[in-house]
């Protein structure tokens, strides 16, 4: 997993300046965007989000 975040000074009032990928694919999920919200809950005001890119890569198997 890699990301980016933006400067404390660039914030906005709600979730959509986070971005997540996962293989490369943009993916809205709502239970990963509360984790990531969890996550900073003690470094950040409630009511403020940075603008966020995450990056995940998963090992695809195929099924027989």
């Amino acid at each position: 997993m890699s990301g980016f975040t933006s400067r404390p000074d660039v914030q906005r009032l709600n979730r959509n300046g986070i971005y997540i990928f996962v293989n490369r694919r943009l993916v809205r999920d709502r239970l990963i965007l509360h984790a990531i919200h969890e996550a900073y809950r003690n470094i950040l005001p409630p009511a403020v989000f940075r603008r966020r890119s995450f990056f995940l890569k998963c090992r695809t198997t195929k099924w027989t």
